[in-house]
């Protein structure tokens, strides 16, 4: 048996313990039923978590994930694209809302803007598969408020034979996580 075998598997409870207000109970109940009986597998959600924990820089969330993903002897290889896809996807959205604000402004795109021109050879051949650098892709685009992007990537994860439910699970975490990193923003508050 080795060391990670050894180990309890990780909680969330530490993470979100102390959290009694109204609107952290809603988080807390939101973040503990998404990832303990959503749609998704256990790896797909705790890799879904580590991208978007690093997106909205909630380091708690991040480390939880990946600690979780270790014990459950996810290669590093993998650990690190998910984290880095939220770089990659922070970079692509944020292009892309450039893109979408000049077509509901203008109505169309002058030929200067009709080629992105940047490297994202990533996205054609990912260590972790496409099906699931899509799952990453899509809950990104949602976090960083890209449309096209929700919608293109949408529409790869139904060409991938990704559930609606699962889709929409994607989305609710990202949602989730946002709204808890900007909860964990907070601290306490003296007035």
């Amino acid at each position: 048996m080795n060391q990670i075998e050894l180990m309890e598997r990780p909680s969330l409870q530490p993470l979100i313990e102390g959290m009694d207000t109204s609107i952290a109970k809603d988080l807390k109940i939101n973040l503990k039923r998404l990832v303990n009986t959503s749609s998704l597998d256990g790896q797909e959600v705790h890799l879904v978590v580590l991208a978007l924990a690093r997106a909205s820089q909630h380091e708690g969330l991040e480390q939880y994930a990946r600690q979780w993903l270790v014990h459950s002897n996810v290669s590093e290889s993998l650990i690190r694209e998910a984290v880095e896809s939220a770089a990659l996807m922070a970079m692509l959205t944020t292009y892309y809302r450039f893109r979408h604000m000049l077509e509901e402004g203008v109505g169309s795109l002058h030929e200067s803007y009709q080629q992105a021109g940047l490297r994202m050879t990533a996205l054609a051949r990912p260590d972790m598969g496409k099906r699931m650098f899509e799952m990453l892709a899509f809950s990104l685009a949602v976090v960083y408020g890209c449309p096209s992007c929700v919608v293109a990537h949408e529409q790869a994860l139904l060409r991938q034979d990704v559930a609606r439910a699962q889709i929409h699970d994607l989305a609710r975490l990202a949602a989730v996580v946002k709204g808890l990193a900007t909860y964990s923003d907070g601290g306490d508050y003296a007035y």
